[in-house]
């Protein structure tokens, strides 16, 4: 990115997120009329590349934070970088940096995220209790369980 190199690991038998909402089938509801069903169809295109961006943006925010690079614009916490250099605000800014942090103890975690099954809203919800032994339990729940009965 700009000219600076970061890795990507992929798994082959996992596909991206980027395929999952790439090849996401597009549902019609035949009552809607043809401009709500384009409005539609351009919402649901939109929001793929949201949860494609929130992917990738995270995966960047990672790397920034393993070579400690907020510390050359004079800066000590990752925090505060996100919110003066990516413009996030600071909810957002520390939901990334949470995330970002316990992917790293929990790397099923940003798995999840890179897979499209979690948001990182939802990760942030589950980042608390999260470990390498109950990984499983607590993504499971993120899937299938609203933020209200998460927290």
């Amino acid at each position: 990115i700009n000219g600076i190199p970061f890795f990507k690991e992929t798994l082959t038998e996992v596909p991206t997120l980027k395929e999952v909402v790439t090849d996401a089938p597009i549902i019609f509801k035949t009552n809607l009329s043809r401009r709500s069903s384009l409005m539609h169809n351009e919402a649901i295109s939109r929001a793929k590349q949201y949860l494609i961006a929130e992917a990738e943006l995270l995966e960047i925010i990672i790397e920034i934070d393993n070579e400690r690079i907020y510390e050359e614009f004079g800066l000590t916490y990752l925090t505060p970088y996100c919110v003066k250099h990516l413009g996030l605000s600071e909810d957002v800014a520390a939901n990334f940096v949470r995330v970002a942090r316990k992917s790293q103890l929990v790397p099923e975690l940003k798995s999840a995220i890179d897979e499209g099954r979690l948001s990182v809203t939802k990760a942030k919800t589950i980042a608390s209790v999260i470990t390498p032994e109950n990984h499983l339990t607590w993504i499971d729940k993120a899937q299938t369980l609203s933020k209200d009965k998460l927290e």
